[in-house]
C-alpha cells in the first residue's frame, strides 16, 4: 500500500510540472512582448514554436536616439510546408523543428570610438553606475600598449622580472579616457560580475591567480584589491 501512494504522489508531481508553464510562465513576465503568447514547451510541435499564431510586431521606437531612430521588428511563426518560409529557410537543417523568420527597420551602424584601448580586451564589463567600460586581459602576457605611470611593478611569478606594463584600464565611455588599472595576481580564464553595489567581483585566474579573489570600487582613484588565496581550491 506506501508503494503505491508514492507512485500515485509522484504522478501528482509530474503532473504539476509537466503542465505548470502554461500558467506560471506568462505571469511571472508580465509585459514582455516576446513572452505574452508563449504556451509552454509542449506546444512546440503543433504551432508557431510554442507562441500564438501570426505575426508578432515589437515597436523599437522607444529607444530611438540621435543617430538611432528605432523601428519595428515583425517575427513570423510557421512549420515546414509554410510558403512563406520554405523559400528562405528550406535546407538549413532545421528538420521538422518550427520556422521563425524575422525582418525589423530597427537601423543601426558600428563606429571606431577608440583607435587603442590599450590592453586586449579579454574581459570588458560595462560598470554602470560610472559610466565606465572595464578591460582586463591576462597578466601572463607581460606586455601590452599602454605601460603604468609608475612603481611599484609587478614581478613577474617564478623569474626576476619585473612587468611595468598595464594589464587592466578603465574606459570613460563619453570621452575615451583610460585609466591604468594595476593587476599583480593573473587572471587569465578568470570569472566575475558585479555585485549589488555595481562593483566587480573577480574570481580565479591561471597560476598565481588561480585562488585569488579580485574586487574593483567605484571611486576617481580607486585600483585593483586582490585577496590571494581566498578561494579554498583554485578556479581556472
Amino acid at each position: 500500500m506506501g508503494l503505491f501512494w508514492r507512485v500515485i504522489i509522484a504522478l501528482l508531481f509530474f503532473f504539476a510540472y509537466v503542465n505548470g508553464e502554461h500558467f506560471t510562465y506568462p505571469s511571472r513576465h508580465p509585459g514582455k512582448a516576446e513572452l505574452a503568447g508563449f504556451k509552454g514547451p509542449d506546444s512546440l510541435a503543433t504551432d508557431g514554436g510554442g507562441f500564438f499564431s501570426g505575426p508578432l510586431i515589437v515597436d523599437d521606437d522607444v529607444a530611438a536616439t540621435t543617430g538611432n531612430q528605432g523601428g519595428t521588428t515583425e517575427v513570423t511563426v510557421g512549420k515546414p510546408g509554410d510558403d512563406t518560409l520554405e523559400t528562405s529557410l528550406a535546407n538549413d537543417g532545421i528538420g521538422n523543428a518550427n520556422m521563425i523568420e524575422a525582418t525589423t527597420t530597427f537601423k543601426g551602424s558600428w563606429e571606431l570610438f577608440l583607435e587603442n584601448g590599450g590592453v586586449s580586451a579579454m574581459h570588458l564589463i560595462l560598470l554602470p553606475k560610472i559610466n565606465q567600460a572595464l578591460m582586463f586581459d591576462a597578466t601572463v602576457w607581460k606586455i601590452s600598449k599602454i605601460k603604468l605611470p609608475g612603481p611599484p611593478c609587478r614581478h613577474v611569478e617564478g623569474t626576476n622580472e619585473e612587468d611595468c606594463f598595464a594589464h587592466s584600464v578603465l574606459m570613460d565611455i563619453d570621452t575615451g579616457k583610460l585609466r591604468p588599472l594595476r593587476l599583480k595576481y593573473d587572471t587569465w580564464c578568470s570569472s566575475g560580475g558585479l555585485d549589488i553595489n555595481g562593483r566587480l567581483v573577480s574570481t580565479g585566474g591561471y597560476n598565481n591567480g588561480s585562488d585569488t579573489v579580485r574586487i574593483l570600487d567605484l571611486c576617481d582613484t580607486c585600483d585593483w584589491k586582490e585577496y590571494p588565496g581566498a578561494l579554498a581550491n583554485g578556479r581556472w
